[in-house]
């Protein structure tokens, strides 16, 4: 196994430090985003002991989760092949034993796990909004069938009292909330961010479930106008 690991690790040339780990980057395509890391914090505010991580992309969130809480269990899918075994390398570089990875399509996975978190930052495009990461457009879909997708599995895979978090692009919360509402999920939390106040919205993260909760909305605002970090933002993240 140490013999494996070391030959891949001459395959990576770059490693992102946070929270004790070094997550290997593939290529400008595979990247710890700050949409991932927001996602993380999010989502680490809900209580979970089996997390499902919805397209897992290099295992950002799944590893950060997984590190976080070492009593969960972690089971990350993901459709592309490079992908999964990009988070493979960093589950055994990191020593995880509280982390799996799957390559599977989210249409096509079953468990018997029922889980109590669910999160994903898709890399899905929904009518007609491109990227110029290559890596994320592989994935697009020129329909809006993924949240459907998303919900269905959302639905068949998540524990009664489960949470199920997103980060997505300004503007698509009504497609998302429509598709799980469909299978009865209701929005639970809504907050805005934006990189600076002066500045459009630069994503949404949103939270799910299929019970009652009081709904809780708000904006984070990452920096100021000389672009540091805020307080009540580094407060927010947890050290993620």
């Amino acid at each position: 196994m140490m013999s494996s690991l070391s030959q891949r690790l001459n395959q990576y040339s770059s490693f992102f430090e946070i929270l004790g780990l070094s997550i290997a980057h593939k290529g400008s395509q595979m990247k710890v985003s700050t949409d991932s890391r927001l996602l993380t914090a999010f989502a680490a505010q809900f209580s979970y002991n089996n997390v499902l991580d919805i397209g897992c992309g290099i295992g950002t969130i799944s590893l950060l989760l997984a590190k976080y809480r070492s009593s969960s269990f972690v089971t990350a899918i993901d459709m592309d092949f490079e992908a999964v075994e990009v988070t493979r390398f960093n589950i055994e570089y990191n020593g995880l034993e509280n982390l799996v990875v799957l390559h599977v399509d989210a249409r096509d996975y079953y468990s018997d796990t029922k889980f109590d978190l669910i999160v994903s930052n898709p890399p899905y495009f929904i009518g007609q909004m491109t990227s110029n990461n290559m890596g994320r457009m592989k994935f697009r879909h020129s329909t809006a069938d993924f949240p459907d997708t998303v919900a269905a599995l959302c639905w068949r895979q998540l524990s009664v009292t489960g949470v199920v978090c997103f980060v997505i692009f300004p503007g698509t919360e009504p497609a998302w909330t429509y598709s799980m509402a469909k299978k009865g999920f209701v929005l639970i939390k809504y907050f805005d961010i934006k990189n600076r106040e002066s500045l459009p919205s630069s994503c949404a993260l949103v939270a799910y479930s299929l019970t009652s909760h009081n709904f809780k909305s708000g904006q984070i605002i990452m920096t100021d106008e000389d672009g540091i970090p805020l307080d009540a933002f580094t407060h927010w993240m947890m050290g993620f």
